[in-house]
């Protein structure tokens, strides 16, 4: 066709494969300029040079193709800016993530498996008034947030006259994802206060719970749940409520190897089932 760019030369210009181009067919990324009717060949125009490379690029860096297609839908630059710097943020914290992994796997290959080893205890905890915020939303949204949210609590429940101070504040992570958080940060407080819209009053019922104390960051806090979850099994335990955090000394407060993180899981006599042998 006159004109036109055969979609294997048009592939080999912008760097996509032709499957892919295919595939941003379907999708609208990239629709060709020319379809015979007879053979189905795709053909390209040359306008669509600059669009391809695009794409290419936007692929380059990991960009999922839901994401190409808002940057490439962009009504104002402001908006593309602001959705490229959304990927460069996932990209931050997945390198962050990549970093705990690797010093994580640098604690194993320097034989130091024994430092990921803790120490499970029972006791019996009492029942707390708080004042709570729920959240929903990313692990990686929620870890940053926590602080924020500690503080705009503290903030409320000094104003009104019901903060406890010497009383640490509580996450409590009701269900948990490798995309999704639905989780609660709570301040104990010492009286009754109005719900909001925000803000809500309830109380964390007494009960005994598995314990153990974690000092420094939380890289490896995963490991304190495996290892209350292993205890829970060879003890003849089981989960009775949400596991909790209590920040004895949380990220507001200092570096992260001076964090003081107890965790707690409620539980109850009776086997475990969770931990398959």
């Amino acid at each position: 066709m006159s004109g036109f760019i055969p979609i294997g030369q048009f592939s080999q210009i912008t760097g996509l494969t032709i499957k892919a181009l295919h595939i941003y067919d379907e999708l609208g990324l990239l629709r060709p300029a020319a379809v015979d009717a007879d053979s189905g060949y795709r053909s390209y125009s040359i306008t669509q040079l600059p669009l391809g490379r695009r794409i290419r690029l936007l692929r380059s860096v990991d960009m999922p193709l839901d994401a190409i297609g808002a940057v490439l839908q962009a009504p104002t630059p402001t908006v593309m800016d602001a959705l490229l710097h959304d990927h460069h943020r996932r990209i931050v914290d997945r390198i962050a993530r990549d970093q705990q992994a690797l010093r994580l796997l640098d604690q194993l290959i320097a034989h130091r498996a024994d430092d990921l080893a803790f120490t499970v205890q029972v006791k019996d905890a009492p029942a707390q008034l708080v004042a709570s915020i729920r959240i929903h939303g990313s692990p990686d949204d929620e870890r940053r947030i926590i602080p924020v949210l500690i503080d705009e609590l503290h903030v409320a429940t000094t104003q009104l006259g019901v903060r406890q101070p010497t009383h640490p504040p509580v996450r409590i992570s009701h269900t948990f994802s490798d995309d999704q958080v639905d989780s609660e940060i709570a301040v104990p407080i010492t009286a009754p206060i109005p719900d909001t819209d925000r803000i809500t009053c309830r109380e964390i019922d007494a009960g005994q719970v598995a314990w153990v104390m974690h000092i420094g960051p939380h890289d490896d806090l995963w490991a304190v749940y495996w290892a209350i979850l292993v205890w829970l099994q060879e003890h003849e335990f089981q989960q009775h409520g949400p596991p909790r955090e209590v920040y004895w000394a949380y990220p507001a407060e200092g570096r992260a190897a001076s964090y003081r993180t107890e965790v707690q899981w409620p539980v109850r006599a009776g086997h475990s089932h969770l931990l398959k042998r």
